[in-house]
């Protein structure tokens, strides 16, 4: 892929930081185009994330728009890491292009929310779970569900990680999930949800009104 998801972090935001460094000094942007000497589209397409920049043209842009030195470390880092691939590269074909985007956002997010009625988070999923989950497809070879499963135990390695600081994940289940059986599976998800719970996570439970009336109706019979 010539254009990795992985890259599009960093890109979009050195892409955001120089425009508004830009707009905060007040220089056009044919001005930095001509300070680079490039095309008023490509200016655009760097300030929405969608073109790289060398480092030797973030300093330029840089000294025009009189950003601090620190920030321009800073710039010329997202700049470098704009031609770095992420580790899920190496799970290149299995899965779509959005989703490289999806897992790539995953990974430089602070916090991370999600509400699933259905199944356990793919966050929160154990091994046995997640290859039960792709096993439910005909379509998947072993092979494919083997690989799978490891990108989805792999992602899970950033709710672990030491440095950067790891995301905070907060998820509300509906509780059919927690007492749903997986074929093939020992135990309900619930089971198995309380092993794989990591200390950045918090976890909230939601019970479907037709539980609650068919308990109230009960209650009252």
């Amino acid at each position: 892929m010539s254009n990795p998801a992985g890259s599009s972090v960093p890109r979009r935001q050195l892409g955001r930081l120089l425009k508004e460094a830009r707009e905060k000094v007040g220089v056009t942007v044919p001005a930095a185009a001509s300070e680079i000497e490039v095309g008023r589209s490509k200016i655009y397409r760097i300030e929405a994330g969608e073109a790289p920049l060398k480092k030797v043209e973030v300093l330029a842009l840089a000294r025009l728009y009189g950003v601090e030195a620190s920030m321009t470390d800073v710039l010329v880092a997202l700049a470098a890491e704009t031609k770095a691939q992420g580790w899920w590269a190496t799970f290149d074909g299995a899965m779509p292009d959005w989703f490289e985007l999806y897992v790539s956002l995953e990974a430089a997010a602070s916090e991370l929310r999600q509400y699933e009625p259905v199944i356990v988070p793919g966050l929160l999923q154990t091994e046995e779970y997640a290859a039960a989950l792709f096993q439910a497809f005909p379509e998947n070879t072993d092979e494919q569900v083997a690989r799978l499963t490891a990108l989805r135990m792999q992602r899970q390695r950033l709710l672990a990680r030491r440095a950067p600081r790891p995301p905070a994940l907060d998820v509300i289940l509906d509780e059919g999930v927690l007492r749903r059986p997986i074929a093939g599976m020992q135990g309900s998800s619930g089971a198995l949800l309380g092993h794989r719970t990591p200390r950045t996570c918090t976890c909230g439970y939601s019970r479907s009104r037709r539980a609650r009336t068919a308990r109230r109706r009960a209650a009252r019979s």
